[in-house]
């Protein structure tokens, strides 16, 4: 299918040059010469550049030469005496001809001191690498986070705190909501484009929560990942997933964990606590297939902070990825 793609790029750009009746010639003076063929034949001693650039049509048209158009970089509307003495800031002059004019101006061109490059070709070339940067760059669906989610340890803290975190962690506290687990609650995160939340993040205390016992910090923190669809890169096949370094390999070479994973939990277990940013491994099943991807992370050293940095996936079915890939140019 791939070489399909390109292969119909490539006869796009051939028709496309096969067909265009016209040629783009871009004219760059000598900067220690200046001279060009028109001098003479524009005799004003000052002009704007609307009267310049119709004193070049109509000397190019005496010479029989069909210009289609004129256009200059200059932002000046009016040019003092000769615009040739303008030359050494780089001024250039785009003049687009009927192709078949070319050789009558490359004839122009050596009877006088400025350079004449013929770039057309050269256009359609940046266009055919555009357009494979574009394939390629969209073949990865890439999005930007920077979520944090922290479980705040003091008591007094928390409760004075108004985020949404803490808020959490207060109405469990207080007993608006019945739960035997105190947790940030799961912070969703949206990696396809079906308006369901794909996966979540979560750090929970390890101690079991009595009403009638209200701690005054929490100490025994561990961060998770969980998820009803997605299935996590764990090599360990204990539930711990694997803390991927930038630019390594998720594929289909490896051992997968369904609903949630250990991102760090107490006496330092856990692949992803205090390691620094980090790269989760992640796979979205589809009838039988894969999109595979990667998350990048920072949990703390004692699970309290979770920092979702970005994430990214290969949007072409059974593609491997690597760590940190953004486009699909480094495969």
């Amino acid at each position: 299918m791939k070489s399909l793609k390109y292969l119909s790029l490539y006869i796009f750009l051939w028709l496309f040059a096969s067909c265009n009746k016209h040629q783009a010639i871009s004219m760059h003076w000598d900067e220690t010469g200046c001279s060009n063929p028109w001098d003479s034949f524009i005799t004003l001693d000052s002009f704007t550049l609307e009267e310049y650039h119709q004193g070049i049509n109509d000397y190019l048209t005496s010479e029989g030469i069909t210009v289609n158009y004129i256009s200059s970089e200059l932002d000046s509307s009016k040019i003092e005496l000769c615009y040739a003495c303008h030359c050494k800031t780089g001024r250039v002059i785009t003049i687009n001809i009927s192709k078949g004019d070319k050789r009558k101006l490359k004839q122009l061109s050596g009877n006088n001191q400025f350079g004449l490059s013929f770039y057309y070709g050269f256009y359609l070339i940046i266009y055919g690498i555009f357009l494979f940067y574009k394939e390629n760059n969209d073949q990865i669906f890439y999005q930007e986070l920077n979520d944090q989610y922290v479980f705040i340890t003091d008591i007094n803290t928390l409760q004075a705190s108004n985020d949404p975190i803490s808020n959490h962690i207060d109405s469990i506290l207080s007993g608006f909501i019945n739960t035997s687990i105190i947790s940030t609650g799961k912070q969703h995160i949206y990696i396809d484009d079906d308006e369901l939340p794909d996966l979540y993040f979560e750090i929970i205390d390890l101690n079991e929560f009595n009403n009638n016992n209200l701690p005054t910090g929490f100490d025994s923190l561990a961060a998770r990942a969980g998820s009803n669809t997605i299935q996590f890169l764990d090599n360990s096949t204990w539930h711990y997933a694997d803390a991927l370094n930038y630019d390594d390999e998720i594929g289909p070479n490896a051992l997968w964990s369904e609903n949630s994973v250990v991102l760090g939990t107490f006496a330092s277990a856990g692949n992803f606590n205090g390691k620094g940013d980090k790269y989760l491994g992640f796979r979205i099943p589809y009838n039988g297939n894969y999109n595979y991807g990667w998350i990048k992370l920072n949990c703390s050293q004692h699970n309290d902070t979770l920092t979702i940095y970005e994430f990214g996936y290969h949007k072409t079915l059974n593609r491997k990825i690597r760590a940190g890939q953004h486009n699909g140019n480094d495969q």
